[in-house]
């Protein structure tokens, strides 16, 4: 059973219920944000906050537990249909995963390196920007191997557009 993360067990509650609670968060955190309920087809967005260049888009997923291989295909999925949404009509300029699990850096540094994988195949500037900023924001002394990992990647980017 996973460990309870503060002090709320997200582990005894339903999904769809976890994903409302934590838009409810995001709505007090983000004055101006909006939701896109599933029932309209969220298309990989659940929360859109307008910013001067476009949208920034949480994408809520009630995750418990470890992200197995399965979740991270669902949210890659969703990552990549946002990018496509025709419905929005500025661009995407950020983009954030929101679960109610421990956060542990060598979990996020595989997403950021499957969202490298995604922005160098759809060449989008503004993902390889976003992961490059992620990883300005790691300290190699304590995160080495993920630094190391991201820096190999960022640089075949660069160097294999």
């Amino acid at each position: 059973m996973p460990e309870p993360v503060g002090p709320v067990y997200w582990g005894s509650y339903p999904g769809e219920l976890l994903e409302r609670v934590m838009s409810v968060l995001l709505f007090q955190e983000r004055g101006t944000a909006w939701r896109r309920r599933p029932s309209q087809g969220d298309g990989g967005l659940d929360v859109g906050e307008p910013n001067a260049r476009g949208y920034h888009v949480y994408q809520i997923k009630g995750f418990t537990g470890s992200m197995d291989s399965s979740r991270r295909r669902q949210v890659r999925n969703s990552f990549e249909r946002i990018l496509d949404d025709p419905r929005l009509d500025r661009p995407v300029t950020g983009w954030s995963l929101v679960v109610p699990i421990a956060g542990e850096v060598e979990e996020a540094c595989q997403r950021a390196a499957a969202a490298l994988t995604v922005g160098r195949d759809r060449r989008s500037p503004r993902v390889i920007h976003r992961v490059r900023d992620f990883r300005g924001q790691l300290d190699p002394r304590r995160h080495g191997q993920c630094v190391r990992q991201l820096d190999e990647q960022l640089l075949n980017v660069v160097l294999n557009p």
